[in-house]
């Protein structure tokens, strides 16, 4: 959908089939996308490892297990984090290479030239206008090709070359805040990182019993999930106006705009439906996992020597009773006789 291949179009050009199966499955963007949504899961759970921690030093229980595992989840944070780096730029190298309109709408860039990099701004979208109080000329085509003088098509240049779309079809603004949310968000979670590492590994500190720092901890996860879910929305509302994008290196023709996308054989209803059921299914996971999850953090850590120690208590119990009931039988027997 994003930048497609091993396909063509049929003779008349109703549909795409695929002509390569393999040269589908491995785009220009599957290995690049499918790594950076792995590490940033990886990112997520190395967080909640964290936030699990920093909640039982502040209810003061299983320190020593908090302590220990506040180390793991930083070590694995820290190394998901910087393979996220990289693999975030090899995404942005193939969406700049093969999708012009969506790096465009990143950056609000209206006018073909060199792509400026922006901390925090605003796109007026009637006006063709991005403000910024923090614009750096070029870094962003630094980062995307490694020449700060390379120019790329604005979004003037695009519309004007392509008859299938207009400025209006462009969700330009939210693309833009969507991007620089997430990008915002990696900034937090490195400085989440740094405090949570002194707190995990710096000696004689005790930033870690500082109540502040245990809710910054506990609340640390936020950051990453909500950038996860930006980056997933700048990925698609960046598609727009294609459900199917009519990448660089895609086969000729082969794109589909979102307004034609309606399906031939399923209904209005039977979709609204599916989406409902879809609803309920994932809310009931929620439920459960919320109740299991918290069940568990509740319980707190089980040493295996006291998993023994409960086995060992439940088998002696078991052989009491055994003993106390054949004991009890031997005497009826006793009295019978």
């Amino acid at each position: 959908m994003q930048t497609p291949a091993g396909a063509e179009l049929v003779a008349d050009g109703s549909k795409a089939v695929i002509t390569d199966f393999f040269a589908a499955a491995f785009n220009p963007s599957t290995l690049p996308r499918y790594t950076h949504t792995v590490l940033a899961a990886l990112a997520l759970g190395s967080f909640v490892a964290i936030a699990m921690s920093a909640w039982y030093m502040h209810k003061n229980k299983h320190e020593h297990f908090a302590q220990k595992t506040m180390k793991v989840g930083v070590v694995a944070a820290v190394i998901a984090t910087g393979c996220l780096l990289v693999s975030a730029h090899s995404a942005a190298v193939v969406v700049a290479e093969e999708q012009p309109s969506k790096i465009a709408m990143m950056e609000g860039h209206y006018e073909t030239g060199t792509l400026p990099l922006y901390a925090v701004g605003w796109v007026d979208e009637e006006a063709q206008e991005t403000a910024a109080p923090i614009a750096l000329p070029g870094f962003t085509s630094f980062l995307a090709s490694g020449d700060f003088n390379k120019e790329y098509p604005g979004l003037n240049q695009i519309v004007a070359e392509n008859d299938e779309i207009e400025h209006s079809d462009l969700p330009v603004n939210l693309v833009f805040q969507s991007y620089h949310l997430m990008v915002a968000l990696f900034g937090v979670i490195v400085l989440v990182l740094i405090l949570a590492a002194i707190a995990a590994f710096k000696k004689g500190s005790n930033l870690g019993s500082k109540k502040w720092v245990q809710w910054i901890l506990i609340l640390s996860p936020l950051a990453p999930f909500i950038a996860i879910q930006s980056g997933w929305s700048t990925a698609e509302f960046g598609r727009q106006p294609y459900v199917v994008y009519p990448s660089v290196s895609g086969p000729d023709g082969v794109s589909l705009l979102t307004n034609e996308a309606a399906s031939q054989s399923v209904t209005a209803p039977e979709l609204m439906i599916t989406i409902a059921l879809f609803a309920v299914v994932y809310l009931l996971l929620l439920v459960a996992w919320v109740r299991l999850i918290g069940k568990a953090v509740k319980e707190g850590p089980v040493l295996e020597s006291e998993k023994a120690a409960v086995a060992g208590s439940d088998t002696a119990a078991s052989a009491a009773s055994f003993a106390v009931g054949s004991d009890a039988s031997a005497d009826e027997k006793k009295k019978e006789a």
